[in-house]
């Protein structure tokens, strides 16, 4: 973390009262108000991609599993009693491919601040406790998917130090784009399987010929 940032997060830890803890079952309300603040906001901004933001945003169900999994928390931060933001992480273990080294991330799905809170330094606050329970969980890294017209976050993130690794690029075959189920509807199981099949005749020839 910058020093920069650093002595943001100190500065606003003298100015403000505030908590940042685990979230507990008896803030779902609130959570859902967050979620949806962040539903919303994704939505309005790529309609072609989002659904209409559900209500609730979340089940009950959903924020327990995340609340009583030893590999998963939601992080809020409380001003003058209220939930103002929150962070949904996930310890992942894994190698993104089998020639990339074996890691464990600490994977956020979710960062949103209360939109009466924004512009305050609560994303900074948040975020340095993001990042004391990722490395205190055995972390080697922060992760996290932004897309691109999500500029407010872009900036937050590249301002707390996190880099772009990849980028994931989508190609529309429609347009505009079409909704499900899409106009030719997807092969049936007989239809994938003689296409498999074809697949595999048509490359034991190509072997046969020495193309392959």
């Amino acid at each position: 973390m910058s020093s920069t940032l650093q002595q943001d997060i100190n500065s606003k830890k003298e100015d403000s009262h505030f908590l940042v803890r685990e979230a507990q079952i008896e803030d779902y309300d609130q959570l859902c108000n967050l979620y949806h603040q962040s539903d919303l906001y994704h939505y309005q901004s790529d309609k072609d991609y989002y659904c209409v933001p559900p209500n609730p945003a979340r089940s009950r169900q959903y924020i327990k599993k995340i609340l009583r999994n030893l590999n998963s928390t939601i992080l809020v931060i409380e001003v003058e009693g209220k939930i103002a933001g929150m962070s949904e992480i996930t310890f992942i273990d894994h190698r993104i491919v089998h020639f990339t080294k074996q890691r464990r991330t600490a994977h956020v799905g979710v960062i949103v601040v209360d939109k009466d809170q924004r512009g305050t330094g609560l994303a900074n606050l948040l975020a340095d406790k993001m990042i004391e329970w990722s490395r205190n969980g055995g972390a080697s890294e922060i992760t996290c998917e932004v897309f691109e017209f999500n500029k407010i976050s872009l900036a937050m993130n590249e301002k707390i130090g996190l880099k772009t690794r990849f980028r994931t690029l989508y190609l529309p075959l429609f347009d505009p784009p079409q909704p499900f189920p899409f106009p030719n509807p997807p092969p049936s199981l007989a239809q994938r399987i003689r296409l498999k099949v074809a697949w595999w005749v048509s490359d034991m020839l190509d072997r046969v010929r020495g193309i392959k």
